[in-house]
């Protein structure tokens, strides 16, 4: 952990800095997911007659276990741009 001096913060002179987290994917390929990746994408783009209904596709887990960079790499993949979305979009 990485320290920094302040003056006047905190009880003492020393305040721990802690480094910011990011949910930004620094790698292209995520190793292990690929069958979930391609599930999704598979229901994603599936042919269903449900045009003017809304679709959910829920990934929950224990945190840190990779939900949003699976989510992130489905919606990053070329193949979505093929896909036709008239919005496109992940929470």
């Amino acid at each position: 952990m990485k320290e920094a001096t302040y003056s006047g913060v905190g009880s003492g002179n020393k305040v721990s800095q802690k480094l910011p987290s990011t949910s930004l994917v620094v790698e292209n390929v995520i190793h292990g997911r690929d069958d979930d990746k391609e599930t999704i994408f598979k229901w994603l783009t599936s042919e269903i007659d449900s045009h003017n209904q809304l679709s959910i596709f829920s990934i929950v887990g224990m945190g840190g276990v990779g939900k949003t960079t699976l989510a992130e790499h489905v919606y990053n993949d070329s193949r979505m741009e093929e896909a036709n979305f008239d919005i496109k979009a992940w929470v």
